[in-house]
């Protein structure tokens, strides 16, 4: 009767183990940050009502984007700042509607023209393909001249474009004299992104 008994506390003893190692869940996979232009700021543009900005990137491998990072200022209140992600053309000119987006209250970002970094999480993780070419595009329609978002950037990414837009999207001018500061973070799966927050100092405006 005792060997019996201890057979069957052991076996609770296996059987508890086992469901404690199934019930402990897989650890997450971090993004990362896959492709960017994040240094040499010296300049900024702004954005507000009808006047988007876009920067364009070519993906430099597969993966999953699961958020964007922009380093970005405001003067007033902006409202809401709406990122996205288009497919772009060989000149980087945003194509067709967004394939996913994500927003951030531009009320409460920083209003020192140093900026600062935000990350902006995607509601739908976008699948983009090594080689191919895609914009941000970034707008505050709720903005005016008064209230609005600064975009820094300067230097060269000679991956993509900075993109110009007077009409809510509707065409686009692209230029190859600077670049705007992105940083595009993402994993091979779906997973929640990882954030961080850094500063730099800029000067005058370009547009």
């Amino acid at each position: 009767m005792r060997r019996k008994i201890t057979i069957v506390f052991f076996a609770l003893i296996l059987i508890l183990s086992l469901t404690a190692v199934m019930a402990v869940p897989a650890a997450a996979v971090a993004a990362v940050i896959h492709d960017y232009h994040n240094t040499g700021d010296d300049t900024y543009t702004t954005l507000h009502t009808d006047y988007w900005r876009s920067q364009s990137f070519t993906a430099s491998s597969d993966y999953a984007a699961t958020s964007i990072k922009l380093k970005i200022a405001r003067q007033g209140n902006p409202g809401d700042i709406t990122v996205s992600i288009r497919n772009a053309d060989i000149w980087g000119e945003p194509l067709g509607a967004d394939l996913t987006s994500g927003t951030i209250d531009g009320n409460t970002i920083t209003d020192d023209m140093a900026g600062a970094w935000y990350s902006v999480n995607l509601l739908t993780p976008l699948h983009l393909d090594s080689g191919s070419k895609y914009a941000i595009v970034v707008r505050a329609v709720n903005g005016d001249t008064s209230n609005k978002v600064y975009w820094l950037g300067g230097g060269t990414y000679d991956q993509g474009w900075y993109g110009l837009s007077q009409n809510s999207g509707d065409s686009w001018t692209t230029f190859g004299h600077m670049d705007l500061m992105f940083e595009v973070w993402g994993i091979s799966d779906s997973s929640d992104p990882t954030t961080d927050t850094t500063t730099a100092v800029v000067g005058g405006e370009v547009f």
